[in-house]
């Protein structure tokens, strides 16, 4: 005998409830539809606590935008959204505070190493000419090793926009090396 899940069912009309002010419709609400709207917190979190502050926010964000429900076909589609778009925000936030400098990820820019002071020199003028994004890639690629996968998960962005902007680098610091000679 396989035990299967009772769709929850959520009527339209408590959110016009919510939206005047009734607790109790919110009470409700809550209690048919928290235990899937967990689930999917826990499963993105992995993380219990995280997943009940999730939760929490997200319900906060169900009671004051109750007014803005249009029917939506499904009442559980959109909160699970909200739930999901509370998640999304917060990683960016979280992404946003833990960006780190080169020399925060232990790659500073070895110029030093380069024993000719005009060659030294030339390096760090080319480098110049980068933005922060293209000279950490570069610096992450070329000097540490990493390879171009891992470069976008530590800076947070798809593999393309990685590729794309150590490409662009490169091309930056070809032309202006051109230039100078």
């Amino acid at each position: 005998m396989s035990k299967t899940k009772a769709k929850v069912i959520i009527d339209e009309a408590v959110f016009e409830k919510i939206a005047s002010g009734d607790s109790e419709a919110m009470k409700e609400l809550y209690e048919q539809s928290y235990k899937p709207i967990f689930a999917l917190l826990l499963s993105l979190t992995r993380n219990y606590e995280d997943a009940e502050d999730l939760l929490q926010e997200t319900f906060i964000k169900i009671g004051q935008g109750a007014h803005l429900y249009v029917s939506y076909g499904n009442p559980m589609a959109w909160m699970m959204k909200i739930a999901r778009n509370i998640y999304i925000s917060k990683k960016r936030t979280e992404s946003k505070k833990s960006l780190v400098s080169l020399e925060e990820l232990g790659c500073e820019i070895p110029f030093e190493q380069i024993s000719r002071l005009e060659d030294r020199m030339a390096v760090e003028n080319l480098f110049q000419i980068l933005d922060r994004e293209e000279r950490s890639i570069i610096v992450l690629h070329l000097m540490e090793g990493f390879k171009f996968k891992e470069i976008a998960q530590i800076v947070e962005k798809p593999l393309g926009t990685v590729l794309a902007k150590y490409n662009r680098g490169l091309k930056k610091m070809k032309k202006q090396s051109r230039e100078e000679q």
